[in-house]
């Protein structure tokens, strides 16, 4: 094995260590890295790796990023805000299994939709929701596995049937939509993306056709990373205005070049729209 591949590798086993079922000793390495993250963030402790008890309607997946926090917090108070009854099920020990899926895991990844499969029957609810992309074409496919009957939205596609709920939000920035790579196979995704921001009266933009699309965050320590999507934010930032991220990965993996990158995620934006209002317990 040559010594980029060796590099390569580590940084896809480096990525996995914690997320999904483990056993032995990983067992021990995530429960450390969930009970840190626990004693962090209060609010949010209760659905970090603790499988929702009661039925409910809807649920809300954030899976893994149920540690990003601002995402999920803005999550909650839109769903707070159209009423719909939920549960929330998050941690990286019930992750969706696609990452895995992707690396060619595919034991791990069975064993991830089997224990998301049960913890979703626990809820029996008629939707999910989730705002990464991945862990939509992880649910779809386990929704055809299982001939389960609940509905699979991303929350944009959520707040899209709720429109008229939600207060018009005014601002001169336009708004470029990156369209990641999934967005090929969820182009209603996209579609609710373009009709939040245009109803909103924003002005909508689209990246130069010859502007790379992907954020490469699954090419793990390739160099080519950091320029493909350096040229995506200079791309934004030469257009003065912000791009909007449907996908949770391509958020995150432009921040990781450019922590201060022109990104705004349309969840958050609906949210700063509403009065502070309680979370569901």
């Amino acid at each position: 094995m040559s010594q980029a591949a060796e590099k390569y590798t580590w940084a896809y086993r480096r990525y996995l260590l914690i997320r999904g079922p483990k056993h032995g000793l990983p067992r021990l390495i995530q429960a450390s890295f969930a009970t840190e993250q626990r004693l962090r963030h209060h609010d949010l402790a209760a659905f970090m790796e603790h499988p929702p008890t009661k039925q409910a309607p809807l649920l809300f997946y954030p899976g893994c990023y149920v540690y990003s926090l601002k995402t999920v917090q803005a999550t909650r108070k839109v769903l707070d805000h159209i009423g719909t009854s939920y549960q929330i099920l998050g941690g990286v020990s019930y992750c969706c299994g696609l990452p895995h899926t992707l690396q060619g895991r595919h034991a791990e990844a069975r064993e991830c939709a089997t224990r998301l499969s049960a913890a979703i029957a626990a809820v029996n609810p008629k939707i999910i929701v989730t705002s990464c992309l991945e862990c939509l074409e992880a649910l779809h496919h386990l929704k055809q596995e299982t001939s389960a009957t609940y509905d699979v939205l991303h929350v944009l596609e959520y707040i899209q049937q709720h429109r008229t709920r939600f207060p018009n939000v005014h601002s001169t920035t336009p708004l470029i939509l990156h369209e990641p790579c999934r967005f090929s196979k969820f182009p209603s995704v996209k579609a609710a993306a373009e009709t939040l921001i245009t109803s909103l009266g924003i002005t909508l933009q689209f990246l130069p056709p010859d502007t790379p699309r992907c954020c490469r965050r699954w090419h793990h320590g390739d160099p080519a990373n950091h320029t493909q999507r350096r040229t995506i934010v200079d791309a934004t930032a030469s257009a003065h205005a912000r791009l909007v991220c449907p996908c949770l990965t391509c958020q995150e993996a432009f921040k990781e070049i450019c922590p201060t990158a022109p990104l705004l995620d349309l969840v958050d934006l609906f949210a700063q729209s509403l009065q502070p209002k309680e979370m569901t317990p």
